[in-house]
Protein backbone atom coordinates (compact mmCIF):
# COMPACT_ATOMS: atom_id res chain seq x y z
CA UNK A 1 0.00 0.00 0.00
CA UNK A 2 1.28 3.58 -0.98
CA UNK A 3 0.31 6.46 0.67
CA UNK A 4 1.38 10.05 -1.18
CA UNK A 5 2.38 12.57 0.36
CA UNK A 6 -0.64 14.68 1.40
CA UNK A 7 -1.60 18.01 3.69
CA UNK A 8 -4.16 16.01 5.40
CA UNK A 9 -3.68 15.11 9.05
CA UNK A 10 -5.64 11.78 8.52
CA UNK A 11 -5.13 9.40 5.66
CA UNK A 12 -6.40 6.22 6.58
CA UNK A 13 -9.84 6.62 9.58
CA UNK A 14 -9.59 4.55 12.55
CA UNK A 15 -10.69 1.15 12.26
CA UNK A 16 -10.09 -2.53 12.38
CA UNK A 17 -9.02 -5.33 9.53
CA UNK A 18 -11.91 -7.63 8.76
CA UNK A 19 -9.46 -10.88 8.52
CA UNK A 20 -7.57 -12.68 11.38
CA UNK A 21 -4.14 -11.34 11.33
CA UNK A 22 -2.27 -8.34 9.56
CA UNK A 23 1.13 -8.56 9.44
CA UNK A 24 2.64 -5.37 8.60
CA UNK A 25 6.53 -5.55 7.31
CA UNK A 26 8.66 -2.53 8.41
CA UNK A 27 8.36 0.98 7.71
CA UNK A 28 10.51 3.42 8.02
CA UNK A 29 7.76 6.50 7.01
CA UNK A 30 6.19 7.01 10.61
CA UNK A 31 2.20 7.63 10.32
CA UNK A 32 0.56 4.03 11.71
CA UNK A 33 -0.99 4.84 15.39
CA UNK A 34 -3.17 2.50 17.32
CA UNK A 35 -6.21 3.53 19.70
CA UNK A 36 -5.86 2.95 23.25
CA UNK A 37 -7.26 3.88 26.49
CA UNK A 38 -4.75 6.66 26.65
CA UNK A 39 -5.87 8.00 22.52
CA UNK A 40 -3.92 7.43 19.56
CA UNK A 41 -0.76 5.98 19.66
CA UNK A 42 2.57 6.11 17.00
CA UNK A 43 3.26 2.68 16.85
CA UNK A 44 7.52 2.44 16.06
CA UNK A 45 8.47 0.36 13.46
CA UNK A 46 11.73 -1.08 13.61
CA UNK A 47 14.09 -2.44 11.01
CA UNK A 48 13.54 -6.17 10.68
CA UNK A 49 10.82 -6.05 12.70
CA UNK A 50 6.80 -7.24 11.66
CA UNK A 51 3.74 -5.57 13.32
CA UNK A 52 0.95 -7.98 14.02
CA UNK A 53 -2.57 -7.14 14.68
CA UNK A 54 -5.35 -8.60 15.75
CA UNK A 55 -8.39 -8.54 13.11
CA UNK A 56 -12.15 -9.28 13.43
CA UNK A 57 -12.05 -13.01 12.38
CA UNK A 58 -9.99 -13.98 14.55
CA UNK A 59 -11.73 -11.72 17.58
CA UNK A 60 -15.11 -13.38 16.57
CA UNK A 61 -13.22 -16.89 16.51
CA UNK A 62 -11.40 -16.05 19.71
CA UNK A 63 -14.82 -15.51 21.18
CA UNK A 64 -14.04 -12.20 22.08
CA UNK A 65 -11.06 -12.94 24.32
CA UNK A 66 -8.18 -11.83 21.59
CA UNK A 67 -9.69 -7.85 20.65
CA UNK A 68 -9.38 -6.17 17.16
CA UNK A 69 -6.46 -3.78 16.38
CA UNK A 70 -7.81 -0.46 16.10
CA UNK A 71 -5.86 2.19 14.19
CA UNK A 72 -5.39 4.42 11.58
CA UNK A 73 -2.89 6.04 9.49
CA UNK A 74 -2.05 9.81 9.76
CA UNK A 75 0.13 12.15 8.27
CA UNK A 76 3.83 11.77 8.77
CA UNK A 77 5.54 14.24 11.22
CA UNK A 78 7.39 17.59 9.06
CA UNK A 79 10.77 15.86 8.87
CA UNK A 80 8.82 12.69 6.98
CA UNK A 81 6.33 14.75 5.33
CA UNK A 82 7.00 15.16 2.16
CA UNK A 83 7.80 11.19 1.54
CA UNK A 84 5.56 8.59 0.68
CA UNK A 85 4.42 5.99 3.03
CA UNK A 86 5.01 2.48 0.88
CA UNK A 87 3.93 -0.44 3.10
CA UNK A 88 3.98 -4.30 2.39
CA UNK A 89 0.75 -5.51 4.38
CA UNK A 90 -0.05 -9.35 4.59
CA UNK A 91 -3.77 -9.98 5.14
CA UNK A 92 -4.43 -13.61 6.92
CA UNK A 93 -7.69 -15.14 5.89
CA UNK A 94 -9.53 -18.14 7.41
CA UNK A 95 -10.51 -20.30 4.61
CA UNK A 96 -13.85 -18.92 2.80
CA UNK A 97 -15.76 -21.87 3.98
CA UNK A 98 -15.16 -21.34 7.77
CA UNK A 99 -17.72 -20.19 10.31
CA UNK A 100 -17.21 -17.72 12.78
CA UNK A 101 -18.65 -19.18 15.58
CA UNK A 102 -16.16 -18.87 18.60
CA UNK A 103 -13.68 -21.82 19.33
CA UNK A 104 -14.56 -23.83 22.17
CA UNK A 105 -11.42 -23.30 24.70
CA UNK A 106 -11.42 -25.57 28.15
CA UNK A 107 -8.92 -23.20 29.34
CA UNK A 108 -10.80 -20.17 28.47
CA UNK A 109 -13.85 -21.38 30.04
CA UNK A 110 -11.88 -22.35 33.14
CA UNK A 111 -10.07 -19.05 33.73
CA UNK A 112 -13.57 -17.42 33.07
CA UNK A 113 -11.93 -15.24 29.94
CA UNK A 114 -14.56 -16.41 27.50
CA UNK A 115 -16.86 -13.81 26.42
CA UNK A 116 -20.08 -13.91 24.31
CA UNK A 117 -19.84 -12.66 20.12
CA UNK A 118 -22.27 -11.67 18.07
CA UNK A 119 -24.90 -13.58 18.11
CA UNK A 120 -25.91 -14.13 14.43
CA UNK A 121 -21.84 -14.75 13.35
CA UNK A 122 -22.21 -18.49 14.08
CA UNK A 123 -24.25 -19.24 10.42
CA UNK A 124 -21.95 -16.51 9.06
CA UNK A 125 -18.79 -18.23 6.99
CA UNK A 126 -15.35 -16.02 6.58
CA UNK A 127 -16.11 -15.27 2.50
CA UNK A 128 -19.10 -13.70 3.66
CA UNK A 129 -17.98 -11.91 6.44
CA UNK A 130 -15.80 -10.67 4.16
CA UNK A 131 -17.45 -9.66 1.27
CA UNK A 132 -20.47 -7.77 3.30
CA UNK A 133 -17.10 -5.85 4.88
CA UNK A 134 -15.60 -4.98 1.98
CA UNK A 135 -18.77 -3.83 0.21
CA UNK A 136 -19.92 -2.04 3.06
CA UNK A 137 -17.07 0.54 2.60
CA UNK A 138 -16.92 0.60 -0.54
CA UNK A 139 -20.63 2.01 -0.68
CA UNK A 140 -19.45 4.43 1.60
CA UNK A 141 -16.37 5.49 -0.32
CA UNK A 142 -17.86 5.41 -3.58
CA UNK A 143 -20.44 7.81 -2.35
CA UNK A 144 -23.08 5.41 -3.29
CA UNK A 145 -24.44 5.15 0.40
CA UNK A 146 -25.32 8.89 1.28
CA UNK A 147 -24.70 8.24 4.97
CA UNK A 148 -22.83 5.56 7.24
CA UNK A 149 -24.45 1.93 7.44
CA UNK A 150 -23.96 0.69 10.53
CA UNK A 151 -25.00 -3.13 10.22
CA UNK A 152 -22.31 -5.28 8.20
CA UNK A 153 -23.95 -8.67 8.15
CA UNK A 154 -26.10 -11.03 10.96
CA UNK A 155 -26.62 -8.44 13.08
CA UNK A 156 -23.06 -6.88 13.56
CA UNK A 157 -22.90 -3.45 13.46
CA UNK A 158 -20.12 -1.12 12.05
CA UNK A 159 -18.29 0.64 14.30
CA UNK A 160 -16.17 3.88 13.84
CA UNK A 161 -13.44 5.39 15.39
CA UNK A 162 -12.88 8.91 13.99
Amino acid sequence: MKYHPDPKPIWAIGHTDYNTLTFLFYQPVAGLQVQTKEGWKYVRSNPGSIIVNVADALEFLSGGYLKSTVHRVVRPPEDQADRPRLGLIYFARPEADVRLEPVRSPLLERLGLRREVEEGLASVTAEEWARARIAKDHRFRAGIAKTRETEIIAGVKQKYYD
